[in-house]
């Protein structure tokens, strides 16, 4: 007959005895985590090796510290989960044409730096890493300060200042199925697009403070981002296209969200289920947010737009309590007796348009200017306005708030012309 308390006894000794050897292997990597300390006098090879050699020292846990200086030419490739962070101004500045630092493990905490370089600041190629409290600039043509790779995901992007100044660059740049990433609170200024993302789904892109060309971009594929409580000013009138391989990628001129799916090989890649809410909007070219034909049942509602509207060429997207305080010019109509012109006025917007001057334009000169009275929201005002008889048969261009002293929440309908 089987002894039952013995049995009990056994297991439970067993038992105990694994417990404590999962606890101990977990505390290994505790244990022996170290920091590593580096200051300016060190070179950039020494550095390099630490980080890239055969023989590197690091294991996951550390802690590796930059002193205050100037550490040039470095090229960092981490492998182990560690933590690195500057303490005091560190500069890093890379030379080459290559990312600084890539990211090729999990659980890797960066903070404090400052990167200038002529690519890439930083590359992350896995997940749950983070990206804190860094100023990094760099001239990447195609990529972003920060550019978060293929299938990356729950990485976070926060408090950073990013500044591209290449021709097609980004602030961040989330390639494809990168996603649950977090991109908050960061200043970004670009020449092309502050965040572009391109096939990803399900990030978290919120209280950044974008300025520059364009704002965000979604691209391609993907779907479920969230997108609020951003604040984007872009100046951008001019299209710019980005080309990969001889190939157009992406084509903004000023948006301040763009949300762009694509057709390919007769294969439709749509952008869904996207929500855009609660973004304070000013853009330049009156296109504060863009949904294009391939987005769909994204919804886009209570944002504030300080200059331009929601255009709507999708489908069952949700439009809704976009808020536009401004004033908006618009010329109606204008008819013609003899040599005077009656030019129709209206004050589309939401508030009040002070006074302002009407131009008139033969060709690109401007023969005619003026003074418009204060027009109230909803009004109408009627101006009459004499032309030189040399100019009667000549077609000639009408644009009231000629000098731009207005802000509106649309510019491109201040033109009309008229012979």
């Amino acid at each position: 007959m089987l002894n039952k308390p013995k049995i009990e006894r056994k297991f439970l000794r067993f038992l105990l005895i694994g417990t404590i050897a999962i606890l101990a292997i977990s505390m290994i990597g505790t244990v022996n985590a170290a920091t590593h300390t580096f200051n300016s006098q060190k070179s950039s090879e020494e550095i390099n090796n630490f980080f890239n050699g055969a023989n590197s020292p690091l294991n996951n846990g550390d802690t590796v510290i930059f002193k205050s200086g100037t550490y040039n030419n470095l090229e960092l490739s981490v492998n182990k989960s560690i933590t690195l962070k500057g303490d005091g101004k560190v500069n890093f500045v890379g030379n080459r044409v290559r990312t600084l630092i890539i990211l090729r493990s999990n659980n890797i905490d960066v903070s404090g730096i400052s990167i200038k370089n002529n690519y890439i600041g930083i590359t992350i190629l896995g997940n749950n890493n983070k990206v804190r409290n860094s100023n990094i600039q760099v001239s990447s043509s195609y990529y972003g300060a920060v550019s978060i790779w293929r299938a990356s995901k729950n990485n976070q992007i926060t408090g950073n200042t990013l500044e591209n100044t290449g021709e097609c660059g980004s602030g961040v740049y989330l390639d494809y199925d990168s996603s649950s990433n977090k991109i908050q609170s960061n200043n970004i200024n670009t020449r092309f697009v502050g965040i572009q993302a391109t096939k990803s789904s399900k990030n978290d892109i919120s209280k950044n403070n974008i300025k520059g060309h364009s704002g965000i971009a979604l691209i391609s594929s993907g779907s479920s981002n969230k997108i609020y409580d951003n604040t984007i000013k872009v100046t951008g009138y001019n299209s710019i296209t980005k080309y990969l391989y001889n190939n157009p990628v992406l084509t903004v001129g000023g948006e301040g969200i763009m949300v762009a799916g694509a057709r390919s090989y007769g294969i439709d890649y749509l952008q869904t289920e996207n929500k855009i809410h609660q973004n304070t909007i000013e853009s330049s070219n009156s296109r504060a947010v863009h949904l294009n034909i391939y987005s769909r049942g994204n919804t886009v509602n209570n944002n504030v737009l300080l200059k331009g509207t929601v255009i709507n060429i999708g489908s069952n997207n949700v439009v809704s309590n976009n808020d536009n305080t401004m004033a908006d010019l618009k010329i109606t109509k204008i008819t013609k007796s003899g040599n005077t012109h009656r030019v129709y006025i209206k004050n589309i917007g939401k508030k009040a348009a002070g006074k302002s001057i009407l131009g008139v334009y033969d060709g690109k000169k401007l023969i005619k200017k003026v003074n418009v009275k204060t027009i109230a929201k909803g009004k109408t005002l009627e101006l009459k306005v004499p032309i030189a008889a040399k100019y009667k048969n000549r077609i000639k261009t009408f644009k009231t708030d000629y000098n731009n002293k207005i802000k509106e929440s649309n510019d491109n309908n201040n033109v009309l012309k008229a012979k």
